[in-house]
């Protein structure tokens, strides 16, 4: 089943396709284009596990293949701006550059950003996925922890300033400044679903006669200059990400599980609750569209545990 209704930014309900008709906002003013609408309406449907499925669980799957469920207008904002974005991007290819690749093996299929040639490595080429993040998104998957320490104030010339009136007089400035360390360990575990993604797109390449020598995220940082931004210790409002490269049969594995754990749930109604990295530490409940089929789903069992 499909998504079926809207949520208003006033909280109320309306199905999609009144909405979308000519003079069909349930409010005397639409609180958005029908264009708008339009792309935040197309909802694929379910036909297999894919790979860009592999952040999400196999109940959020199963649960929007057979629930009728509303769409939030409101959060759907930033995906609809990186459809935007995609769409963009694929207008300027470069020279042997491939775009929205569409990809078909005979355990998976899905369809990759970007190919682009490898300068540095003739006959290769990068695997690259375009991600439009917020700062605290972009911090945890570079593994950034952010101290704030007192550091001198300096002049243009680079020397120590001092308080010249006042109470403070004759003390030195200081400003705070953003002390940054990283943690690559939790930068790995928190890229877990792309590189598992990626590296799925460049077998299905591999498959299909590509030889991938890189693969890459292309982040734009949603907030990029910001003071939230600069709070979580990211400076650059565009990065390049390296992914590391995975096991082939690591990766097999954990699709054709995903798949089995869906499979079983077309079968039995059942699937068990997603893990607390699927569910942000229980945080993406809160805006989960399927979040009322998914409590359903355990009175049934007798598994409802409070959130």
């Amino acid at each position: 089943m499909p998504a079926t209704e809207f949520i208003c930014l006033d909280g109320g309900r309306i199905p999609i396709k009144q909405c979308l008709k000519d003079r069909g906002c349930r409010a005397s003013q639409r609180c958005a284009s029908r264009s708008y609408l339009n792309i935040v309406a197309g909802v694929r449907k379910y036909r297999g596990v894919s790979p860009s499925m592999a952040a999400n669980s196999a109940r959020e799957i199963y649960l929007k293949a057979t629930t009728d469920y509303a769409i939030n207008i409101n959060s759907s904002v930033w995906p609809v701006f990186g459809t935007i974005l995609h769409a963009e991007l694929e207008k300027y290819p470069i020279e042997k550059a491939l775009t929205e690749v569409k990809l078909k093996g005979d355990w998976i299929r899905g369809t990759a950003d970007l190919v682009e040639p490898d300068e540095t490595k003739k006959g290769h080429h990068i695997l690259i996925d375009h991600k439009f993040f917020g700062s605290f998104h972009v911090q945890k998957i570079l593994g950034i922890s952010v101290n704030k320490v007192r550091i001198p104030a300096l002049d243009s010339n680079g020397n120590e300033v001092y308080y010249k009136s006042g109470a403070k007089t004759g003390q030195l400035k200081t400003k705070y400044f953003n002390e940054k360390t990283i943690d690559r360990a939790l930068a790995r575990e928190e890229l877990k679903g792309v590189t598992l993604q990626q590296n799925c797109y460049r077998m299905l390449l591999e498959e299909n006669g590509y030889k991938i020598s890189r693969m890459q995220l292309q982040v734009f940082v949603r907030d990029g200059g910001s003071f939230s931004a600069k709070n979580n210790g990211v400076d650059d409002n565009i990065m390049m990400i390296d992914i590391n490269r995975m096991e082939n049969e690591e990766v097999k594995c954990f699709y054709k599980e995903l798949e089995n754990k869906i499979d079983m749930a077309f079968k039995t109604g059942y699937t068990e609750r997603c893990t607390s990295e699927q569910s942000w530490s229980g945080r993406k409940c809160k805006i989960c569209e399927v979040a009322k089929a998914c409590e359903k789903m355990d009175r049934k069992s007798g598994k409802l545990i409070a959130r």
